[in-house]
């Protein structure tokens, strides 16, 4: 309390200011006395408006197109001595080179004021480099804070073989050029240059008189 003791006014009262603790949800017990008399009572710190995000772990982290990364990163939202707020609308904005910002939202943070990358993760679905960050989702914002994850989305399993140089017409008895090329890809369409997998390429047998030559290493 301020000040600690106070003198009675004309009236028999006293005032004094109380401060609770910066935790909230913390009970505080206080006791006014005078002489042999003294009364008691409670009160209980409340959350605060939000005023920020905070990262649970690195901001900076990989994926693999369209699944969420496991453990999944989280955030809090938090006031301004760190306490979690819950039920806050959030929403995202993620940035991916060229292409013009997509908006994910509204969400709801948790009811320990938790959210996480899970809610974008479906989005990213295109191998490369996205800034995704975290704000208000209310107009106007219900806090200037925002948070900004840099993800890499690598490419997931592969799935398919596309044309990446379709066939063309040839001469009796001559080789096809250019050179029939395929590409191994995701099932987002994802290009995979790490795959080992060896491709082969048959000739139909129904079909006769043609061959197969590789001319490069295919992968």
């Amino acid at each position: 309390a301020i000040p600690a003791s106070v003198a009675l006014d004309a009236n028999s009262r006293a005032q004094a200011v109380l401060k609770l603790g910066s935790n909230a949800g913390g009970i505080y017990l206080y006791t006014a006395s005078v002489g042999s008399f003294s009364v008691q009572f409670s009160e209980i710190a409340v959350v605060g408006l939000p005023t920020q995000l905070i990262p649970n772990g690195s901001t900076t982290l990989s994926m693999t197109a369209g699944v969420a990364p496991t453990p999944t990163p989280n955030f809090r939202v938090a006031d301004a001595l760190g306490n979690s707020v819950p039920g806050v609308p959030l929403q995202a904005t993620i940035t991916f080179g060229t292409h013009a910002p997509v908006i994910i939202g509204p969400f709801l943070a948790d009811t320990i004021g938790l959210s996480d990358v899970s809610k974008i993760a479906a989005q990213l679905d295109t191998a490369g480099t996205y800034t995704v960050t975290f704000a208000s989702a209310t107009t106007p914002a219900a806090f200037p804070a925002t948070l900004t994850y840099t993800i890499t989305v690598n490419p997931a399993a592969p799935a398919k073989l596309v044309f990446n140089v379709q066939p063309q017409t040839a001469a009796a008895n001559a080789a096809i050029s250019p050179a029939v090329t395929v590409l191994v890809e995701d099932t987002f369409g994802n290009i995979i240059t790490s795959s080992t997998a060896l491709v082969s390429m048959a000739l139909d047998p129904t079909t006769t008189g043609g061959a197969v030559i590789f001319t490069t290493a295919s992968t």
